[in-house]
């Protein structure tokens, strides 16, 4: 451990002794004469609520996004283009006290009820906020799930609903919500102050919801006063307790992005200066370690990556809608994340689900479609001028119409729309290749992972967290703009440790697993140790053909290599080549589909036929193997097939299985994945001397296509050969 962390570390140990003796005499109680002398800096207490409101709203500060717009015009556009009808009914049903959370609904918290469990109806201790873990109030009890009561973005929901109808019970509510928050939780004291990000989540839509309903009669003096304490309190536990070591990703930047935002809008705290600085210093020094060079996430989850970029996108936007200024190195970096959310983009405008996900929105908008993030790419077209981000944007999204000026909005719908120069693209210092045929929403698309499982984990046996997933050589593929082959997705990080645990390892990805070899060794929750990550042997264009391929080598004697090729619009070759230590191991391919999917099996063919409506996969495989499919339903265990879009909640979903004895070393186990459309797909093997057969180390499958003949070699150790009536299509 470095010095620098052994000292921060130490001092946040002094630090935390220090503060849980102030908690326990009381000492950290903040009086409001207190806090009007010494945080906010009047040297008198008459009329102080009065004296900080009227100085709040006199504008001696930043200016809010809401704050930028001619209401009326916003209110017309957003009506033109948004389901604000949606944002009502929503709303009432939050004032029914009603709340959807992590796909579940619950009862809204109530005044005194804020430390119970929604999930499980415990109650979380009322202790200093460092002892609560050490006092569950249950061994299952998932503490995600009152963290996210407790982080209220939903008051969003209510904000908007008052922004666009002016109807006060949705700013009473809010009101309503944030004091009987604060009355139930004193400063340091339970589970909802034992996270600083969970702070920095909360403040941000503390903010978003205040600004929304400024104006309304419950947004009175008496009100800013109460909110801009806690505030306060809120701002000074995340500047004492930064992720500085504990989690440097998602969780410093969520701070940060908190930090200075609470600092560039309430400048009647004495601290909101040093704030503002701090949080932007670190967004600044921080931002070539959240992201790759090619503008990956180095947390290697694709979810994850918008959590990171959506604190970024924040703060970036606040400081030029305040005319302040903004390094060029932020600017390059967030222009390449933005181009990886539209290169990873699916044609159904979702995402592929590679590493965890919590639901985790720092852009609180648009959050029904969960892997939708298209509106960041609208954001993006504005920031950067960017015709292809505009293209494959959601339009006049959410995130540009709260984020934007008349004057931004109106760059966007006159910038021209262009589909990006390239189809297919290697994010090659990630690990990431897709590849597609076209932008259009019927296109063909396939991602394929070669990426490390994420950074910061060890190859020796020290265990460390991390988001990502033991998907190494894992491919999504799309058909005819429909996903079909999906990743397995992730269920929770504390629920049942059998679901959490098979949705992280190989089992729950579209790769292989040889025997008892495994690509990291699991060791506990989120925890990683003896990590072997992929490299590539190839990727690019060779003639009429694109091709990637990687390996995983597990030791000398034991490796999977993986050779995906397209072939145009027609099919795909997959071929994996499988070394092992011995013969006779064993080995299991695993194939998982979208929720949508249906399967039909053909084993004398050796075939499998994956339809969703109209269009569908053809599968051809070759070897002789145990082929299982199994869908989930209620009371099966996890390994019977399931696909978990979102935190906490599952749905059925086919895995197919292929077990075959490694008799052959290296073992070859060849694909064809050919799409089809309107139920027909005009395939069928070859009769002659070329039709499938297989030596010690080569197929060579001949089959007619579309009318066309092909024939492909399938040979150890080379790149798969192509030749369509007669002529090599790699020359």
């Amino acid at each position: 451990m470095p010095k620098a962390e052994i000292a921060f570390r130490l001092a946040q140990r002094r630090l935390e002794k220090k503060e849980q003796r102030r908690h326990a005499s009381g000492e950290d109680r903040l009086s409001d004469a207190d806090f009007v002398s010494r945080c906010c800096g009047l040297s008198s207490q008459e009329n102080a609520a009065d004296r900080l409101f009227q100085n709040f709203l006199s504008g001696n500060r930043d200016r809010f996004f809401p704050e930028a717009y001619v209401k009326a015009d916003r209110i017309k556009k957003i009506s033109e283009h948004l389901n604000t009808g949606s944002w009502l009914k929503a709303a009432d049903h939050l004032c029914g006290n009603k709340v959807w959370l992590l796909g579940h609904e619950f009862d809204l918290a109530q005044s005194g009820e804020w430390h119970k469990d929604p999930f499980e109806d415990l109650e979380w201790p009322r202790l200093f906020y460092s002892l609560v873990s050490k006092s569950k109030p249950s061994e299952t009890v998932d503490i995600k799930y009152i963290w996210e009561m407790n982080r209220h973005q939903y008051l969003i929901v209510l904000a908007k609903a008052y922004w666009i109808s002016g109807d006060e019970k949705y700013a009473k509510k809010v009101v309503e919500i944030i004091s009987s928050w604060i009355a139930d939780n004193p400063y340091h004291t339970g589970v909802n102050w034992t996270s600083s990000l969970e702070l920095a989540v909360r403040a941000l839509a503390w903010i978003w919801a205040y600004f929304l309903c400024l104006g309304s009669k419950y947004f009175n003096a008496s009100f800013h006063f109460l909110f801009l304490k806690s505030i306060y309190e809120h701002g000074l536990h995340m500047a004492d307790h930064l992720s500085t070591y504990s989690s440097p990703y998602n969780h410093l930047i969520g701070e940060a992005a908190g930090l200075h935002v609470i600092g560039s809008l309430f400048s009647q705290l004495k601290a909101a200066p040093a704030w503002e600085d701090l949080g932007w210093s670190l967004l600044e020094r921080n931002i070539e370690q959240q992201f790759f060079d090619d503008g990956m996430c180095v947390e290697q989850a694709t979810f994850y990556h918008h959590f990171t970029l959506g604190f970024y996108l924040q703060s970036l936007m606040l400081r030029k809608a305040n005319h302040k200024p903004v390094s060029e190195k932020m600017l390059i970096m967030i222009e390449k994340a933005l181009e990886v959310s539209m290169v990873l983009t699916k044609p159904d405008g979702t995402l592929p689900a590679i590493g965890d996900i919590d639901n985790a929105r720092s852009l609180y908008f648009n959050a029904e479609h969960s892997w939708d993030f298209r509106g960041y790419l609208s954001l993006g077209a504005v920031l950067f001028n960017r015709p292809d981000f505009k293209a494959q944007s959601s339009g006049l999204s959410e995130e540009l119409l709260w984020f934007c000026d008349e004057s931004a909005v109106a760059s966007f719908e006159n910038l021209h729309s262009l589909c990006p120069k390239e189809c297919s693209k290697a994010l090659s210092v990630s690990g990431y290749y897709v590849m597609r045929d076209s932008w259009e929403k019927d296109a063909h698309y396939l991602c394929f992972d070669c990426g490390d499982m994420a950074a910061g984990l060890h190859e020796d046996a020290v265990p460390s967290a991390a988001h990502g997933h033991a998907d190494a050589l894992s491919f999504e593929l799309s058909v005819f703009g429909q996903a079909i082959l999906a990743e397995g997705g992730f269920h929770t990080y504390f629920g049942p440790l059998s679901w959490h645990r098979y949705f992280r390892e190989e089992a729950a990805h579209n790769t292989i697993k040889i025997a008892e070899h495994r690509q990291a060794e699991y060791c506990g929750r989120l925890t990683w140790k003896s990590v072997i990550n992929p490299k590539l042997l190839h990727w690019g264009q060779l003639g009429r053909l694109e091709s990637v391929c990687g390996e995983i080598n597990y030791d000398r004697k034991t490796a999977h290599r993986r050779e995906i090729v397209s072939v145009g619009t027609q099919f795909w070759t997959l071929c994996d080549q499988l070394k092992s230590e011995g013969s006779g191991e064993k080995a299991t391919a695993y194939f998982h589909f979208d929720a949508g999917v249906s399967l039909e099996i053909d084993r004398e063919k050796k075939q499998v036929c994956a339809s969703r409506g109209e269009v569908g996969l053809l599968i051809q495989y070759f070897e002789d193997c145990e082929l299982s499919a199994q869908r989930g339903k209620e009371g099966l265990g996890p390994e019977y097939g399931w696909q978990a879009k979102g935190y906490g909640h599952k749905t059925p979903a086919w895995v197919l299985s292929f077990e075959m004895s490694l008799s052959r070393n290296p073992f070859l186990f060849p694909m064809l994945l050919i799409p089809c459309k309107g139920n027909k797909c005009s395939f069928s093997l070859g009769q002659s001397e070329e039709a499938p057969t297989h030596a010690e180390s080569v197929f060579r499958p001949s089959f007619s296509l579309e009318g066309k003949n092909y024939v492909v070699s399938f040979c150890c150790d080379t790149r798969t050969v192509i030749r369509c009536e007669g002529e090599d299509l790699s020359k």
